[in-house]
Order: C-alpha cells, then structure tokens, then sequence
C-alpha cells in the first residue's frame, strides 16, 4: 500500500497519534524520577513503539536479567477496541511505556 492510501478500518498509514508538546499522563513521573538522579526508582524503561510490548516486554525482562509474564488483558492500549492476544502483543505506541522498579519502590513512584 502506499503511503496515504488507506481505509479506515486498516489505517497503514498511521505511525504515530500523540500531538507532539503533549506529553504523556507518565512524563511527570519519568521527570521527577530522573530528577533525583541516582536514587531514580526506574530500572528500566522502554517505549511500545516499533513493534509493541512484544519487542518492550523482552527487552525488559532481557536486559534486567529477569524472568517475566505479560498479562496482555492487562496491557494499556492506544485504541480502545483493540482486542485479541496478537492484537495487543504487536499494537504499536511512542505515548506507552512499560517500566521496572523495584518493588520497594513501588510507593515512591
């Protein structure tokens, strides 16, 4: 398909739906975790861009020397009709995150 062309139901050419200067419901705590430098909470954190949680969720669990088990039903998502277990795995999303924290730091964040 080229680029522009598309229906409403399959919508290719949709990369990206966040206004830019919005920011995201988590940039504040992303701002203020960073902001105390070394005793930031966040171990590690990965947008659900190219590829979804299914490239976010490896990485994580990869790169924390970790396990892990993804509840997809409970992964947050860009559109909200989106269903299915290869939906959610695969949707695609700069404004999501997923993040590790210690679970003593849970509280703080």
């Amino acid at each position: 398909m080229a680029s522009g062309q598309s229906n409403a139901d399959l919508d290719f050419s949709l990369l990206y739906s966040v206004k830019p200067g919005n920011g995201t419901p988590l940039s504040g705590v992303i701002d203020r975790c960073w902001q105390l430098g070394d005793k930031n909470p966040i171990a590690f954190i990965h947008d659900v861009g190219a590829g979804g949680v299914s490239n976010a969720f490896p990485e994580l669990v990869n790169d924390g020397g970790r396990g892990g088990k993804v509840e997809l039903p409970a992964c947050a998502r860009r559109r909200a009709g989106l269903q299915g277990p290869l939906a959610i795995w695969s949707d695609e999303s700069q404004d999501l995150y997923v993040m590790a924290v210690a679970r003593e730091d849970y509280g703080r964040v």
